[in-house]
C-alpha cells in the first residue's frame, strides 16, 4: 500500500518499520518487499539489522496517529480488494486486513464446463 503511494519505489527493496525509533535503537520490520526479502531481510528484523544487509534498502515508517499505528490507508486498500472479490464470488471470508479466503469453484466450473455428452434421444 505504501509503495502504491510512492510508485518510484516499485521494484526496489523496501522495509516498513513499525516506529521511527525505539529505546533499544531500532524499530522492527513489519512488512518487507520481495526485493528486500531477496537480499535477506526478514519480518521482525531491527532497523539496524536491515541496514546491515544492504545500505540500498529504503526504510519507511508506518503512519501514526496519537502514538498508535494508523491503519486507515490499509483498511481502504483492503476494502478495494474485498470489493473485487465480491464481483467474482459471493462466497468469501475476510481473515484479516490483508488476508481473505475466496471460493471460486462456481467460476471454474463455468469456465471449464464441458458440452453435454447425453446421447441423442
Amino acid at each position: 500500500v505504501m509503495i502504491r503511494q510512492q510508485p518510484e519505489l516499485k521494484g526496489k527493496p523496501v522495509v516498513i518499520l513499525q516506529y521511527s525509533d525505539t529505546i533499544d535503537g531500532g524499530s522492527s520490520a513489519i512488512a518487507v518487499s520481495y526485493e528486500a526479502r531477496a537480499l535477506g531481510v526478514k519480518r521482525g528484523m531491527r532497523k539496524k539489522e536491515c541496514l546491515e544487509v544492504s545500505k540500498d534498502i529504503t526504510l519507511l515508517v508506518m503512519p501514526h496517529n496519537r502514538k498508535k499505528a494508523d491503519l486507515s490507508i490499509f483498511r481502504a486498500a483492503s476494502s478495494e480488494v474485498m470489493a473485487i472479490f465480491a464481483k467474482h464470488s459471493n462466497i468469501f471470508e475476510r481473515a484479516s486486513i490483508d488476508e481473505a479466503y475466496i471460493d471460486i469453484t462456481k467460476n471454474i466450473e463455468k469456465q471449464w464446463a464441458c458440452p453435454s455428452t447425453k446421447p441423442n434421444s
